[in-house]
């Protein structure tokens, strides 16, 4: 599993992931102009990771 935020949002990318059958948990771009369906409780891990990057905060805190 590939989470990752808006700024790796690329069909090349994705395609990767898809290829060594992994799952991509990337929201699309605004102005990506076919939006691609994501799982909501996958995407909240985005965010704990987001925070956690940031080095203010870890993983699930």
């Amino acid at each position: 599993m590939v989470i990752a935020d808006k700024a790796y949002d690329n069909n090349d990318l994705l395609a990767q992931v898809e290829d060594v059958k992994g799952v991509g948990v990337i929201p699309s771009k605004s102005n990506r102009k076919v939006q691609r369906c994501l799982d909501r409780n996958l995407q909240g891990h985005v965010t704990l990771w987001s925070v956690s990057s940031a080095g203010s905060r870890s993983i699930g805190a």
